[in-house]
């Protein structure tokens, strides 16, 4: 009797064993080598597993994954590939590596390479390397996402990367000439991160947005005519963004933050550079504007309590207040102004509206003007200038101010 027990117990086991296998997740793999290729792949379940392969000219790769643990992989060499990864699930992976050139304008919504993914612990790269205007989009919506946008040579690419839930990780990287990362962001989400980088000239971040708590956000441009816009909505977040080059930041080159606890600083080397500002609303906000170069414009506004906000500017005929440039501006309590300016031909300006603030200008080089207004009481200004031919005014209207003015030839 134990015996046959046995053998029927070894037997469901068996049975079990081979219906696990059954309904296991599924593999496609499409190989295509020629012209005017078309390659669909459709998988529903968990488990599966699509490998696409073109070679050739005028391909098109669509791959659609419904279930958990998917993966698609899409490799393209030739010119005017398109691929187009769609997974709804959770653990999905996905990956587009493309080698072609995009010949035909730019219009939103047509890329070369698309990722869309919805569910949890996402992954999805994209990879092209064209001579001109190759364009990729990542649409990732849940929780533990990580984006990723490489895109190498050439000029004209576009690249949109949009993430929405918690835990996000997005990184766009582009090299060439003329060059467009758009609507980076994460919105709705805690704990992201997110950085860009771009080499080349005349390169634009149109909208850098993060919404949420813990965010994190990096901009690096190497490169002449650039220019950057960064946002962050939230508490505890940290902007950086850095600037290598010449007439950067003719438009907008800077980071806005509205929360808590943030942290901002904006590094600009070269000459020229436009328009480099910091506007941070909430509490217990830091910003820090360096550049290094000439004929650069510095703006930095604070509103809200405990605040410090700095100017580092190192050249000649730098602004940091002359109209419409507004300096350092901080209208709320326990704020900490300080402007620092070597070089020749410069002006300064710092405004504060509030309670316990403190005011310090230093200026060392020729023909400069630094001016101090204070609103409020227990106000603090110092400055200090050093050359020939400086001006100074500081204004005080409140309680309990000083003001301390040393000009040193």
């Amino acid at each position: 009797m134990s015996k046959q027990i046995s053998r029927i117990l070894a037997v469901l086991t068996l049975l079990v064993f081979t219906s696990g296998l059954a309904f296991a997740g599924n593999t496609g793999n499409v190989t295509q080598t020629g012209n005017d290729n078309v390659a669909t792949t459709h998988q529903t379940g968990d488990l599966n597993t699509s490998d696409v392969v073109q070679t050739g000219n005028d391909n098109d790769s669509d791959v659609d994954q419904v279930g958990n643990g998917n993966q698609g992989d899409v490799t393209q060499v030739g010119d005017e590939n398109t691929a187009d990864i769609t997974q709804n699930g959770n653990d999905n992976t996905a990956s587009v590596t493309q080698n072609s050139s995009f010949n035909g304008d730019f219009t939103a919504g047509n890329w070369n390479g698309r990722i869309n993914q919805v569910g949890d612990d996402n992954d999805a790269h994209i990879t092209q390397n064209a001579d001109s205007q190759t364009y990729a989009h990542i649409q990732q919506t849940g929780d533990g996402n990580t984006g990723s946008i490489e895109q190498d040579g050439g000029s004209g690419n576009n690249a949109d990367m949009h993430q929405e839930g918690n835990g996000n990780t997005a990184h766009m990287s582009q090299s060439g000439n003329n060059n467009h990362g758009m609507d980076l962001g994460a919105r709705s989400a805690s704990a992201t991160s997110a950085s860009i980088r771009q080499t080349g000239n005349d390169n634009t971040v149109i909208y850098f947005d993060q919404d949420g708590d813990d965010n994190s956000g990096d901009v690096l441009q190497v490169g002449d005519n650039n220019s950057t816009m960064l946002s962050q909505i939230g508490n505890l977040n940290d902007a950086k963004v850095i600037q290598t080059g010449n007439n950067n930041g003719n438009i907008f080159s800077g980071a806005d933050q509205v929360g808590d606890n943030n942290f901002a600083r904006v590094t600009v080397t070269g000459n020229n550079n436009g328009y480099n500002h910091t506007d941070q609303v909430g509490n217990n906000n830091d910003a820090v504007i360096d550049q290094l170069g000439d004929d650069n414009n510095a703006d930095l506004h604070q509103i809200g309590n405990t605040n410090e906000g700095t100017i580092n500017q190192e050249g000649n005929g730098n602004n940091a207040g002359f109209a419409p440039i507004r300096g350092i501006f901080q209208d709320g309590d326990n704020n900490l102004a300080l402007l620092d300016q070597f070089g020749d031909n410069n002006t300064g300006r710092i405004v504060q509206e509030g309670d316990w603030n403190d005011a310090e200008v230093d200026q060392d080089g020729n023909n400069n003007t630094g001016r101090v207004d204070q609103t409020g009481f227990s106000n603090d200004a110092f400055t200090d200038q050093n050359g020939d031919g400086h001006s100074s005014n500081v204004v005080q209207s409140g309680n309990f101010n000083n003001s301390l003015v040393v000009q040193n030839p």
